[in-house]
């Protein structure tokens, strides 16, 4: 083997590291841009939630009661009410909903519950 063919066989493997090089950081690119954009649309959802769950018909009391302490802070939480973390006292945290007109939304975990229930 001469050196000039020494040196074509070396820039071939340079140029073909290359390729593999650009090939890996495209695809990080694309995996950190599909990341950003789950991330983004997560946000925007949470950010829509509020506003929609205020679109729902108010809840009566009795559907309230049937709930406990901690389906009852999520829900003014998902709604994002103002001083929702001063109530404690079930009877309290049902009037400040009732106050608030706050629907009677699912949790996620509710919703997935009732789907694994009724999908048998």
């Amino acid at each position: 083997m001469s050196i000039a063919d020494g040196l074509l066989a070396a820039i071939e493997e340079i140029n073909n590291l290359d390729k593999k090089l650009a090939r890996d950081i495209g695809e990080q690119i694309d995996s950190q841009a599909r990341t950003l954009q789950a991330l983004k649309n997560e946000v925007e959802a949470k950010a829509f939630a509020p506003h929609a769950f205020r679109s729902l018909p108010p809840a009566k009391k009795e559907q309230f009661e049937k709930l406990k302490v901690t389906e009852l802070r999520a829900i003014a939480s998902r709604m994002a009410l103002p001083g929702r973390s001063k109530y404690t006292r079930k009877a309290t945290i049902i009037q400040f909903l009732i106050e608030n007109k706050a629907p009677l939304a699912p949790s996620y975990e509710q919703l997935l519950a009732f789907w694994v229930e009724h999908s048998r």
